[in-house]
């Protein structure tokens, strides 16, 4: 018969370790869920993030982007008569026209887009504005409040209009406008040299994890300790 001592130890012994199963189940549920969370949340970004694509293309000039798209031959397989038509008409005035006059190359590419539906490469300057309108760029040691929150209005219309050239043209006005109030701030000495620290902030994720292993450690800690004391008093 084993000491009512002995006994007592048993019994606690098996339920802290009962409790410490516990607390690893429900931390594999928690990370199973929180991961479930994290992927809805990445996907959801990804979807909003690549609405649409920019339209690729590598032109010398607009001039020669436009006799191509405008070609007449590009409605005939398969066969649109109205489109076929209209480009007609905007095939023959561009071949005579002056490709050096960047406003009548223009004013032929906005017929273009609304007569006969075609979209013109906006690689170029879609990736141009992505670099200077990007958020990051006004965070770290460049980090400015002000900066920030215009380059975070302009940088999801960037997004929302990559195959829209028009639009991306409009937009790039305004990210003019953003390289020059940032270079002004900068000459007048009100960007900061250096981001406000961030070293005594943890991430959520980290801190909790550094509170459950703290929890896991005190446990089994009390758990040898009780095996310790039931090998004393059965020696």
């Amino acid at each position: 018969i084993h000491h009512p001592a002995i006994r007592a130890a048993n019994v606690m012994e098996l339920r802290m370790v009962k409790i410490c199963r516990f607390l690893l189940l429900l931390r594999m549920e928690e990370n199973v869920f929180f991961e479930e969370v994290r992927n809805d949340e990445m996907h959801e970004q990804s979807q909003s993030a690549v609405l649409v694509s920019p339209v690729e293309g590598n032109y010398i000039d607009l001039y020669e982007e436009l006799l191509e798209k405008c070609d007449p031959t590009n409605f005939l397989n398969p066969y649109d008569p109205e489109k076929a038509g209209k480009a007609n008409i905007i095939y023959n005035e561009l071949r005579s026209a002056n490709r050096n006059d960047k406003d009548l190359m223009k004013h032929f590419r906005t017929q273009a887009i609304e007569d006969l539906g075609v979209k013109f490469s906006t690689r170029k300057l879609y990736n141009r504005l992505t670099k200077i309108c990007n958020p990051q760029n006004f965070t770290g040691e460049s980090y400015n409040s002000q900066l920030f929150e215009k380059a975070n209005n302009i940088y999801p219309l960037v997004l929302e209009n990559a195959d829209n050239i028009i639009r991306l043209e409009e937009i790039w006005q305004k990210a003019q406008e953003l390289k020059t109030y940032y270079d002004t701030l900068k000459s007048a000495g009100l960007v900061s040299a250096s981001s406000p620290s961030t070293n005594s902030i943890a991430p959520q994720g980290e801190a909790e994890d550094d509170s459950f292993a703290k929890i896991t450690i005190f446990v089994v800690i009390i758990i040898f300790f009780i095996a310790f004391l039931i090998s004393i008093s059965q020696s």
